[in-house]
């Protein structure tokens, strides 16, 4: 069990840095991006800086709702 946890640790810390570097690909977007779209991109960065939740549950419901958002999308992009 404590090598679950450890993986899901190490995962988590690799996510962060992800996180972290994708952060700073948006503020490279956003320096050659159109005027009108700044405020769509820093509203979508504000969302996403939030902290995750160190609790499993709460990370898998993040996941499902991430999910549900997804498929909503590609739905709407189809029609």
């Amino acid at each position: 069990m404590m090598d679950i946890h450890m993986d899901f640790m190490n995962d988590l810390r690799n996510r962060e840095k992800q996180k972290a570097e994708t952060f700073e690909f948006a503020e490279e977007i956003i320096l050659k991006a159109y005027p009108d779209a700044i405020p769509i991109i820093k509203n979508w960065l504000n969302l996403e800086r939030e902290k995750l939740p160190d609790e499993i549950p709460a990370l898998e419901k993040l996941i499902e709702d991430h999910k549900e958002f997804m498929e909503n999308t590609a739905k709407r992009q189809s029609e």
